[in-house]
C-alpha cells in the first residue's frame, strides 16, 4: 500500500505540491493526469523516494520513504517517464539487473521477466 500524507514540496516560489494526501491499495490502479507542471512527475518521484518532500510523509508498505529506504524500495515497481538505465543494455539485461538488485535469484527472476 502507498500512504501519501500532506505532501509539498517547491521549487523556489512555484509550489509543485501542496498537501497532497492520497492511499493507493494492493493491486489498485491510479492515473495521475494534469497539465504539463501540475506536479505528476515531482509527486512520483517523491513517492517513489527519489526526491526529498519540503513536509509531509510517504509510506510504501508500511516503510517509510526515508526512514526505511531501501524495505520501502523493496515494494516498490517505478517506471520513470525518462528511464535512467543505461542505453546499452537490452531489455532482458536490465531485467537482470534490477533482479540483481532486488536480491532475486536468477532463475526465478527469469521466470518473473
Amino acid at each position: 500500500m502507498l500512504v501519501i500524507e500532506a505532501l509539498r514540496h517547491s521549487y523556489g516560489e512555484r509550489r509543485a505540491l501542496d498537501g497532497v494526501t492520497l492511499t493507493v491499495q494492493p493491486g489498485e490502479v491510479v492515473g495521475l493526469l494534469g497539465a504539463n507542471g501540475a506536479g505528476k512527475s515531482t509527486l512520483m518521484r517523491t513517492a517513489a523516494g527519489l526526491q526529498p518532500a519540503d513536509e509531509g510523509v510517504v509510506t510504501l508498505a508500511g516503510h517509510d520513504v526515508w526512514d526505511a529506504p531501501l524495505l520501502a524500495r523493496a515494494a516498490l515497481g517505478y517506471a520513470a517517464e525518462e528511464p535512467s538505465f543505461h542505453e546499452d543494455l537490452s531489455a532482458a539485461e536490465y531485467l537482470a539487473f534490477v533482479a540483481a538488485v532486488r536480491g532475486l535469484e536468477p532463475v526465478a527472476a527469469h521466470a518473473r521477466a
